[in-house]
């Protein structure tokens, strides 16, 4: 407890003798007492510190509610996010099974023309390729005879040292040709233009036999992947396969 003494109405001046609160010592001096308990004191600022603590809590609680309705909000759009594309998916799903029928034939023709082209891999355009041979014959060669002889399909084939033109060919076969012809030297000149024919490579002379009516011969030529017909790949246009 703390006790101050003062004069009434009695202003402190520096100038004024001390002595002067002496001069009239009958009237009653001022007195200010501080008589609050400690245990007052410490509770008053105990409850203040309290108040100040239950603020505190009042507003995280309120900042934690605000995040977890603003995540509630999240999730709700997420949610509502993923069920309008499951259901754009299922839309497709059920448009795409429209055309269920159009993919499995679609699939069919694909794998007919896989078929195709594996049958007829060594398919070859015969008549445009004997047109050929005889179109470049000489006019006093006669040909009598076109023989040909082509592995079965499926079995690989290699590559021949081309002595005219490219230094290789895949070779896919090959053919024997018989004729006649007046002299050695225009059966040179035959053999030379199969050469020149597409679709043939590495033609030469096997046998050349002097006859009545001149020399028979006999020429044997490479079949090269340039007479196969392709029309089968998928690689080859329509348009490519329709002109052969």
């Amino acid at each position: 407890m703390t006790t101050v003494m003062s004069h009434p109405d009695h202003k402190s001046d520096r100038s004024e003798p001390h002595t002067g609160t002496l001069l009239n010592p009958l009237r009653t001096p001022a007195i200010t007492a501080d008589l609050l308990p400690m245990e007052v004191f410490v509770s008053r600022r105990t409850r203040r510190i309290g108040r100040y603590a239950t603020f505190a809590l009042v507003l995280v609680t309120v900042l934690l509610a605000l995040w977890y309705g603003l995540e509630i909000m999240r999730t709700a759009s997420a949610e509502t996010t993923r069920d309008e594309t499951l259901g754009t998916v299922q839309g497709l799903k059920r448009q795409q099974a429209k055309f269920d029928e159009l993919v499995k034939t679609q699939a069919q023709a694909k794998a007919i023309n896989a078929q195709l082209n594996s049958l007829m891999s060594n398919d070859m355009l015969w008549s445009q390729l004997t047109a050929a041979m005889i179109a470049v014959a000489p006019d006093d060669v006669d040909v009598s005879g076109i023989s040909a002889a082509v592995p079965a399909t499926g079995v690989e084939t290699t590559a021949a040292k081309n002595i005219i033109g490219p230094p290789s060919v895949k070779v896919i076969g090959s053919l024997t040709i018989n004729g006649t012809g007046p002299r050695k030297d225009v059966i040179a000149l035959y053999v030379d233009a199969l050469d020149t024919v597409p679709g043939l490579a590495n033609a030469f002379l096997t046998s050349a036999t002097e006859g009545e009516k001149g020399f028979e011969f006999s020429i044997r030529v490479d079949i090269s992947a340039g007479a196969l017909d392709n029309r089968y790949k998928p690689s080859a246009s329509p348009s490519a396969g329709a002109g052969q």
